[in-house]
């Protein structure tokens, strides 16, 4: 039975059940605000963990052996929104075997995308040129951008007498880019072309062709780096082109505008 008296007594003894009661719903909330946070920091610090996963989990994105991308199908390698797949590769002579060229993304002086190839790619005096050859499909993924042009480089070296070609073909456009050092003769280690249309996606074949002519490997036909990228062009939008349209049909339409009111004006 409730004893009013009793109870007065112990609140005079300094505890009462009310104030007792805010007390613990005080600590009980105080309690879950701090696991709360607790586990927003803890949520924060697994989200950062799995960026971090995510962005070195990705071996597209490094260099990899054309050798690892021919044997694993489906394999490709991508350098901002290009995607490198549908690798082939041969070589005769001394030039580099699949897994002695490692394949990598880069960016060109023009923010251009593209891949670079690294390799010991050489012919010795004798027994006649060597060659290598790469082809692949390169794929504008960003469905705002298309392919609209292409640039080829290297660091091809001729120390004696020879030569040292290589040759891009885009058989989509097609069109064909070119660097070359002749010795003795001209040399372009460079080349670059517009396609002249967009591309969501071209093939590509890149022929490489040394030969030295001098004995000795102090005379070897060399290179280490051959770089190709791909220009990239904006995909116009359909409101864009609708509003150009007008802009034009506007300025054509002045002059008979002009013609029409001249009589008038006179």
């Amino acid at each position: 039975m409730f004893n009013r008296k009793s109870t007065e007594l112990v609140r005079c003894n300094g505890w009462d059940p009310v104030y007792s009661g805010l007390k613990r719903i005080r600590n009980l909330s105080a309690r879950r605000v701090n696991i709360m946070r607790a586990l927003i920091v803890k949520t924060s610090q697994i989200l950062a963990l799995i960026a971090i996963v995510c962005i070195f989990a990705q071996p597209s994105s490094a260099a990899v052996s054309i050798g690892d991308l021919i044997a694993d199908q489906g394999s490709f390698i991508s350098s901002g929104d290009k995607l490198f797949d549908n690798f082939s590769f041969s070589s005769t002579g001394e030039m580099p075997d699949a897994d002695e060229v490692l394949i990598e993304p880069f960016v060109d002086e023009s923010d251009n995308f593209g891949i670079r190839l690294v390799s010991s790619f050489l012919d010795f005096g004798g027994g006649g040129a060597s060659e290598l050859r790469l082809s692949y499909r390169v794929t504008a993924t960003d469905p705002k951008q298309r392919i609209s042009g292409a640039k080829m480089a290297g660091d091809l070296t001729v120390p004696g007498t020879g030569s040292f070609v290589g040759i891009e073909t885009i058989g989509t456009v097609p069109a064909e880019l070119g660097i070359f050092v002749f010795n003795p003769g001209p040399s372009g280690l460079t080349d670059a072309g517009d396609f002249g249309s967009l591309f969501t996606s071209v093939e590509v074949d890149l022929h490489l062709t040394a030969e030295a002519t001098a004995d000795g490997e102090e005379n070897a036909v060399s290179a280490t780096v051959i770089e190709q990228s791909f220009v990239q062009s904006v995909v116009p939008e359909p409101a864009s082109i609708a509003v150009w349209a007008g802009m034009l049909l506007l300025i054509g339409g002045v002059p008979y505008v002009c013609r029409r009111a001249a009589p008038e004006i006179k």
